[in-house]
């Protein structure tokens, strides 16, 4: 079926089944419901209120009745604080029988036929959020405490000036309650995991769990034959196909979200972005990972170590900054009788191997287990281990050379200078490192989070390396101004403020001396001295 079949397909559905258009019906239920209306009741007001917790919607298809049971050992819980249930209107009844009270029950239909049957009911202290084109007749039946209101559109322009000031900006939905309940946990309160449950879009004599629905078989081209996800043969029409492919794309628009079916009807058919677990399953993970969080609350080097390893393991994580960084300096300074370098965040081990091919004893860590794969490609494993920054594994005054570089503004700034101290431990001669003082041009590809979590001015950083012992030989601010390059080592200056020069490895290729023309050699931008020489010989602003 291509685009234009489905188009018409859409007119034929809507031709029968609507007797009016539906803005028409959709303007005259918000001006009715203008009145009940506040700011101070938008849903916006709930704005990232459930960062931290995985959503459950819960749909009304038949597939609800065999989770129920597992819904109701969720509600008695240890975890089902880290649980946002959130029932549509069509599925609060069989919920409430089976003992499960949702958090939130989202109703945006406007037909009063349905939605007045599906919230009579003993809702007690639950709390609905109710579209501005909802239905008003449920406001006769709706027994809950609170009521929050969504902005739903699709309103004429001048209904749409009256509603906007009070409710805010329009909240993003494909159609129906499950929809806009995924849409709500996305924008609004700001979660990242969504489980489905009873959200078939499919079905074998009729839709919904307990009662009648008009989704039924039928002889119409508005409902056709399609295959679910364990490949039974089963029905679908317009609407239900409709908000399949809203959730699709939802779910391939947000790489860094979860979005979990426990249903297996067709969502995932079109998509590996949407996964098929059994409740069961998607709980005992979900409550996993809740547990993971809690224990990088505290300790952050904990949740680093956790964030990189899900960023390499997507395959789209692969920074090779540092070997181009390496290769530049390596044209413009030798070495000289170095034979030991250390590579601290070594990523996936391009610099070792350089190194290794140059002739060095070059040696990495990474924080990070799934860089490993990396290691094994560059047949360098048995150079490279893991482990944090601040836990090197090596004895003191083991390498000529140590380099960390884009590392360490990826450290908490409560190990920085741990970090600091336990590389320059291991050396016991020269330095090589960066530090970038802007954010990443590059979001992390798991959540869209910023990568670099300590950025500080120069001034900062120059402190803590001084407290951690290096004797800084040249700072450097790279090219693009964001990042600095700190040559440092390990050796004192003498009274005149002079370095031995047995103690120094890097030495400038073009003869002279390595502070005071670095910056120029690398093509990075000159300091402005402070009196003279600067400060303990740093060239800084």
């Amino acid at each position: 079926m291509n685009e234009t079949q489905f188009r018409k397909l859409i007119k034929f559905f809507n031709d029968k089944h609507l007797a009016q258009h539906p803005q028409e019906g959709w303007d005259k239920n918000t001006l009715a419901n203008l009145p009940r209306m506040s700011k101070e009741r938008s849903i916006w007001r709930l704005f990232e209120k459930h960062v931290r917790d995985a959503i459950v919607v819960v749909g009304a298809s038949p597939s609800l009745i065999k989770d129920l049971p597992e819904l109701v050992r969720l509600e008695g819980g240890p975890h089902r604080k880290n649980f946002v249930v959130i029932a549509v209107n069509a599925s609060l009844k069989p919920c409430l029988e089976a003992g499960v009270k949702p958090d939130y029950v989202v109703a945006i239909d406007g037909n009063p036929e349905t939605i007045v049957d599906d919230l009579d009911c003993d809702s007690g202290n639950l709390t609905l959020i109710a579209s501005n084109n909802v239905a008003p007749q449920i406001f006769d039946v709706w027994k809950g405490k609170d009521i929050w209101w969504s902005p739903y559109y699709c309103l004429s322009k001048e209904v749409t000036r009256k509603v906007r000031p009070i409710l805010g900006r329009r909240l993003t939905s494909g159609g129906n309650n499950i929809t806009a309940a995924l849409s709500i946990g996305f924008s609004v309160f700001g979660s990242r995991i969504f489980i489905m449950v009873g959200c078939e879009h499919c079905y074998d004599d009729q839709y919904y769990a307990h009662k009648k629905s008009r989704w039924e078989k039928a002889d119409d081209i508005s409902h056709w034959r399609t295959k679910d996800i364990l490949g039974r043969e089963r029905w679908t029409n317009i609407p239900l196909w409709q908000y399949k492919i809203w959730i699709e794309h939802m779910a391939n628009d947000l790489p860094y979200c979860h979005f979990i079916d426990t249903s297996f009807g067709l969502l995932g058919t079109d998509t590996d972005r949407v996964k098929s677990v059994a409740l069961a399953d998607a709980i005992e993970q979900t409550k996993a990972a809740f547990d993971v969080a809690e224990q990088t609350t505290r300790d952050p080097v904990l949740k680093e170590k956790l964030r990189y390893d899900a960023a390499y393991a997507t395959g789209r994580y692969i920074p090779t900054v540092g070997i181009g960084y390496i290769r530049r300096i390596m044209k413009k300074v030798s070495f000289g009788n170095a034979r030991t370098i250390l590579d601290v965040g070594t990523g996936i081990g391009q610099v070792v191997a350089h190194l290794r091919n140059k002739g060095f004893e070059a040696y990495g860590t990474d924080i990070t287990d799934n860089a490993k794969k990396y290691w094994e490609m560059g047949n360098i494993t048995r150079f490279c281990q893991t482990c944090p920054a601040h836990e090197l594994p090596f004895e003191d005054n083991a390498f000529d050379i140590v380099i960390c570089t884009e590392v360490l503004e990826h450290i908490p700034e409560q190990n920085v200078e741990a970090s600091l101290r336990e590389m320059y431990r291991v050396g016991r001669g020269d330095f090589i490192m960066t530090y970038a003082t802007g954010r990443a041009v590059h979001k992390m590809p798991t959540d869209g989070t910023e990568p670099h979590i300590t950025i500080k001015p120069m001034s900062w950083w120059t402190e803590r390396f001084l407290a951690a012992g290096y004797t800084i030989i040249d700072l450097v601010v790279n090219g693009n101004q964001s990042s600095v390059s700190v040559f440092a080592t390990k050796g004192k200056r003498d009274a005149k403020g002079k370095m031995p020069a047995h103690t120094l490895h890097l030495q400038s290729k073009q003869g002279v001396p390595l502070t005071g023309n670095f910056a120029r050699m690398a093509g990075g931008a000159e300091f402005p001295r402070k009196g003279d020489g600067g400060l303990y010989g740093v060239r800084s602003v």
